[in-house]
């Protein structure tokens, strides 16, 4: 297919990325917490949750995480990220995704831009790896729908430079339903079924075997068309 997949704006990073074309690479790559079912009708169910949250109070909310969720392994990712390659997700690599954009010591403070979504929370536990903990400083209506958003992505802390970003496309290592094959900037992106998506076996899910696709290919179509590229 053509498309601006290939064009990363502003920067490759998922938390950084702001109203890029990239994201559709990002969104196929990575998982969230929580996902839209349907955005229109607003529904929101559980992502890389094993389900929707225990709320004791209005401020708490207790996720257990899916079981069994591994990062991509690919010969690629084995030798650039050899820690991070097929390892199991846990609930501190969530925890640290929401933190890293609530840091405003990091270099890049100023440029994470949903850093607001995530102020209205005053901790996160982690008291096991199969448990997640936010509690928010006071009620927040919108509280799932920020952990459902499109770029609220969940990724390895490893993969992260010292300027704290994703700065390079072997980098973009996630849990999502398809594994990144190649991306040539402003040329093409690659992407490939990944076999041991967490929600392909899952029999809660509609669609049994998803993705259904084996991969696909999104060449770069630039245009001169303004409002097309917005």
């Amino acid at each position: 297919m053509y498309d601006f997949d290939a064009a990363p704006y502003d920067s490759l990073d998922p938390h950084l990325a702001h109203f890029s074309p990239i994201a559709n690479t990002h969104a196929a790559v990575f998982s969230r917490l929580l996902r839209y079912d349907d955005e229109i009708a607003g529904s929101i169910v559980p992502g890389l949750a094993a389900s929707m949250p225990e709320q004791p109070d209005e401020t708490t909310y207790v996720f257990r995480i899916r079981e069994g969720v591994r990062f991509h392994d690919t010969p690629a990712g084995r030798a650039t990220f050899p820690a991070t390659a097929g390892r199991l997700l846990t609930a501190d690599a969530i925890r640290l995704s929401i933190e890293r954009q609530r840091n405003g010591l990091s270099a890049n403070a100023s440029r994470f831009f949903r850093r607001g979504n995530w102020n209205v929370i005053d901790k996160i536990e982690v008291p096991d790896a199969q448990t997640l903990i936010i509690r928010t400083r006071q009620p927040v209506a919108p509280m799932l729908s920020f952990l459902a958003g499109r770029h609220a992505f969940v990724l390895p802390r490893e993969v992260i430079d010292q300027s704290d970003e994703i700065t390079s496309p072997a980098a973009l290592i996630g849990t999502g339903p398809f594994v990144l094959d190649s991306f040539e900037e402003r040329v093409a992106v690659r992407l490939r079924r990944n076999p041991t998506w967490s929600a392909a076996d899952d029999d809660s899910a509609p669609g049994i075997g998803r993705p259904y696709l084996d991969g696909y290919d999104a060449f770069f179509s630039p245009q001169e068309d303004a409002f097309q590229r917005a």
